[in-house]
């Protein structure tokens, strides 16, 4: 609004009356208080976060005035970061394949799901704080994932008997509420796959030979 329409009004003259009364408070809680306020406020579908400070307008008298700014599209974009981190959560305790959260910077691993804890052959004690290079068989099989998508890649990982399991991991990097960056791979199984397609190879090659002896 223009100045002229504002000066002289009251926050009831200007907002709708559960709004003008939290306003209210607020402005007594700066001006009683003596310190500075801040608050979220909304009005409308509109949300502010309101710093209000007492000023001394005379021996004794004293005012309040305000840093108001329009929070409303950052709210918004929270709250969507939040939902999208409550569904990750989700997903990664019921999922059915093995999940491991590490840090994108250090590498370091901060969460492991109770597939890969079957998967690996240790509990997520053991894996929390392990290097997410560790996890692989050789570190020339690792890469990174990359900011515009997902990259899968194959890969073999060393369980805590000593047995190498094949597996397939998709990995991807999450910004967190907080604003962490983590990488997010998930592991899948493939050994029975593998097995599955060497078999089918050597039926191939039987049929081949059957065929060429016949011939």
């Amino acid at each position: 609004l223009p100045a002229d329409q504002v000066i002289g009004k009251t926050d009831m003259d200007l907002m709708p009356p559960e709004a003008a009364a939290a306003c209210r408070e607020s402005d007594l809680e700066a001006a009683h208080g003596g310190t500075t306020v801040l608050r979220q406020e909304s009005v409308g579908d509109r949300t502010y976060e309101v710093r209000k400070f007492p000023v001394r307008l005379g021996p004794s008298k004293v005012g309040v005035g305000a840093y108001v700014r329009d929070v409303t599209d950052i709210k918004a974009a929270e709250e969507e970061r939040r939902a999208s981190e409550a569904r990750y959560r989700v997903l990664f305790v019921e999922a059915r394949d093995a999940m491991i959260v590490s840090d994108e910077g250090t590498g370091v691993v901060t969460e492991a799901n109770a597939q890969a804890q079957e998967l690996l052959g240790t509990p997520d004690a053991s894996i929390v704080g392990m290097r997410r290079a560790d996890l692989f068989c050789s570190e020339r099989q690792l890469s990174g994932a990359h900011d515009n998508g997902r990259q899968t890649m194959q890969a073999e990982v060393l369980t805590a008997q000593g047995r190498i399991v094949p597996v397939e991991v998709t990995s991807s990097i999450i910004e967190l509420v907080d604003g962490t960056r983590v990488m997010y791979d998930v592991f899948r199984d493939v050994a029975e796959r593998r097995q599955a397609e060497s078999a089918l190879r050597e039926s191939e090659a039987r049929y081949r030979s059957m065929f060429d002896n016949t011939g």
